[in-house]
């Protein structure tokens, strides 16, 4: 597993890369891996987190494409236990890349509850804001990061994530962002709805950790404050690339999230 550092300077992230481990087997014991069928294929295709002995919490975007089913319990995917899935729960306000991920939000509710065992827990939603609230280091988990191989390895400037070639990642990954009385860096849309980060990263990394959570750490348990919604990227030379990474922010969905979960899921 890559671990990264990033530091906040005159008011842009920069990362670096301070160790790599592999991730234990239980390290992050409500992450979720969603499979979906893409062109016949069934694969990895997002990250999410388990809210709920019967939910999981997402972007809405990982529901584009149909469900095949999800694996709990082990930071290896290929390895975690399968769960089928009763139905999904959109955002009805939702709206795609155009839109910046408008209300990137979703719920995926499991026909048969997960077990608390193996390892396998819940995540507490917070409503805390990393802009203004004193929470320390905030991490984003996910399914993973990834070496950055351009197919064009020449090209500079903005690019899409379709110009990077694809390769699974081999385990959960997490990396930990270092947010210590400093603004954001980047504007939103919309910024109710949404947490922005700019990282420069200084290596071959990228995420790619769609749908996954952005959690912090009171010392005794963790806490979600995000779902990693988009990223844009910018390439300035083959080892240094800006991502700006966008992130449905919690707090403004807590009550839509009791909603559906007939109130079993509620905010901190």
């Amino acid at each position: 597993m890559t671990r990264c550092l990033i530091f906040i300077f005159l008011g842009v992230c920069v990362i670096s890369i301070i160790a790599q481990a592999d991730a234990g087997a239980h390290e992050f014991p409500y992450l979720a891996a969603i499979f979906s069928k893409v062109n016949g294929t069934v694969s990895l295709y997002c990250s999410a987190s388990i809210v709920h002995p019967s939910y999981l919490l997402t972007a809405a975007h990982c529901l584009d494409t149909p469900i095949d089913h999800v694996r709990v319990g082990n930071t290896d995917f290929k390895y975690g236990i399968r769960y089928e899935v009763a139905t999904v729960y959109k955002h009805e306000d939702y709206i795609g890349e155009k839109n910046l991920f408008k209300d990137d939000i979703a719920l995926v509710e499991i026909k048969n509850a997960i077990l608390s065992a193996n390892g396998v827990s819940t995540i507490h939603l917070s409503t805390k804001r990393p802009e203004y609230d004193e929470i320390g280091n905030i991490s984003v988990v996910g399914y993973g990061f990834m070496p950055v191989k351009l197919k064009h390895p020449s090209h500079k400037g903005p690019i899409h994530v379709d110009d990077f070639h694809k390769d699974l990642p081999p385990k959960a990954q997490n990396a930990i962002l270092h947010e210590k009385h400093t603004q954001i860096a980047c504007g939103t849309k919309y910024p109710i709805q949404q947490i922005c980060f700019s990282q420069i990263y200084l290596g071959s990394i990228i995420q790619r950790d769609n749908g996954g959570p952005l959690i912090f750490s009171d010392g005794e348990k963790h806490h979600q404050i995000g779902i990693s919604s988009s990223n844009s990227y910018n390439v300035w030379t083959r080892s240094k690339v800006e991502i700006t990474t966008i992130f449905t922010r919690i707090r403004a969905y807590c009550d839509w999230i009791a909603q559906k979960t007939n109130n079993k899921v509620n905010c901190d």
